[in-house]
């Protein structure tokens, strides 16, 4: 939509509102003040029919009245306000007419009634075009038509044009002050649109600068992680270098002792201490892999291996009432970033296990090839995401977890993993029945 199209969409909009509020003052405000200088004038000109006329112009007040209970509701649709204000300007000037015709006719002054009327409706009233040839049609038409029914002599003719020729004066006035104010309030309505559209713009900058100062105040804080983690990897493998390297002494040393049972107890713990010490030494360089600026080569990877690894390694964390299933096929490989894929799979379980309600549930996990694409579904039949957090699940730092139990970085590092294999992902969740996230890669050569 053009400026200038919603500029008049605008003024429509206000035109309604501004034609209530002006109905209202002349139907409430105005009229008592009005209908007393009035019958003054009554009581100036036509003293012996002061009463007739004052019976005539108490029948205005049950319109007002109307118009006025109308217009108090603020909801009034611009076309059904103009056809009020068509039907208000039609009994003052009926009345007016009246009074002509049981004056003077055509030679009356009353016809200056009209001519007021026709200032007021015209000059102060927002009416469409349309509307505007109703209301000058309503105002002037039973006069005409009641001069030309009584009859007309050479004096009253010559009134008749000179009215008209006031008449046509007035219309013309009014219509240009009609024009004067349409003019200023389109140029009020084009200050504020502008205005509007500078505050838009603006609050697009703030919202970008914001993003921007989180952002960097988000880098900020993943480097000192980055940087911590890096500390503690490095202290952790030294201790652990020399544990294996103990372990290989007590391993020879084990070896080279005769059969017996006591060293078939011994072997059995020591392979416990083994594993052990294998999987700190993996969790050890997970913590390197994902302080480190590259997070390893892209090469052919297999789904299938990197998905029952990372299965093995949260076993612990996998009760019995727990189901995993995976429909994966053994050869289904790629390319891309074994590291990579290890923490996006390690935090989608992760997340999972602790979405699954009483830790009862399933989790299914699913790849498969589709055109140029290679696609992973994992889904959950836990709580759900909240439709409310859909929006903040990838940022940094958000987590629903109590205190202590998420750190909320998992997603994000999810998130980040995807785009650095060019990928995309969807999410479909419905609190209470699960969530399901659908990854698409493009597949790589």
């Amino acid at each position: 939509m053009s400026e200038s199209n919603k500029i008049e969409e605008l003024r429509k909009k206000e035109r309604s509102e501004e034609f209530r509020k002006a109905l209202c003052i002349c139907s409430s405000k105005m009229s008592l003040p009005l209908f007393i200088i009035f019958w003054f004038a009554d009581l100036v000109y036509a003293p012996n029919l002061k009463f007739e006329f004052l019976l005539l112009r108490v029948l205005i007040i049950p319109s007002s009245l109307f118009v006025n209970y109308v217009c108090k509701k603020e909801k009034i649709g611009l076309n059904l306000i103009q056809s009020i204000g068509i039907f208000y300007s039609f009994i003052n000037s009926f009345i007016i007419t009246c009074m002509i015709l049981i004056t003077s006719g055509a030679s009356s002054p009353y016809y200056a009634g009209l001519n007021l009327v026709a200032l007021g409706i015209l000059a102060f009233f927002p009416w469409t075009k349309i509307y505007l040839g109703l209301s000058l049609f309503v105002i002037f038409f039973p006069y005409y038509l009641g001069v030309f029914l009584q009859g007309l002599n050479k004096t009253q003719t010559d009134n008749l044009y000179l009215n008209t020729f006031f008449i046509t004066g007035t219309v013309m006035a009014s219509l240009v002050v009609r024009k004067f104010r349409e003019d200023l309030k389109l140029d009020e309505i084009r200050s504020r649109y502008n205005l509007r559209v500078k505050n838009e713009e603006l609050l697009s900058v703030l919202e970008q600068l914001k993003s921007s100062q989180a952002m960097l105040v988000q880098n900020e804080k993943l480097a000192m992680i980055g940087t911590l983690s890096s500390c503690l990897a490095h202290e952790l493998n030294n201790s652990l270098n020399r544990i294996s390297g103990g372990m290989r002494t007590l391993d020879r040393y084990i070896e080279s002792t005769p059969e017996n049972e006591e060293k078939e107890k011994v072997s059995k713990v020591f392979d416990i201490m083994k594993k052990g010490i294998n999987m700190s030494v993996d969790t050890v360089n997970n913590l390197r892999s994902y302080s480190a600026q590259e997070r390893g080569e892209v090469n052919k990877i297999n789904i299938y291996t990197i998905v029952n690894v990372v299965l093995s390694i949260l076993k612990p964390k996998i009760s019995s009432n727990i189901k995993i299933s995976l429909k994966i096929a053994a050869d289904f490989e790629v390319v891309g970033s074994h590291a990579g894929m290890n923490q996006l799979f390690s935090n989608l379980v992760t997340n999972s296990i602790d979405a699954l309600i009483d830790g009862r549930g399933s989790i299914n996990i699913t790849a498969y090839f589709e055109n140029n694409f290679w696609i992973i579904k994992f889904g959950d039949t836990g709580q759900g995401i909240p439709e409310s957090n859909l929006t903040k699940i990838f940022d940094p730092f958000f987590t629903t977890k109590p205190f202590g139990k998420g750190t909320g970085i998992g997603l994000f590092i999810v998130k980040k993993e995807v785009e650095r294999h060019n990928g995309t992902v969807n999410i479909e969740s419905s609190p209470g029945k699960g969530t399901t996230f659908t990854f698409k890669f493009p597949i790589v050569k």
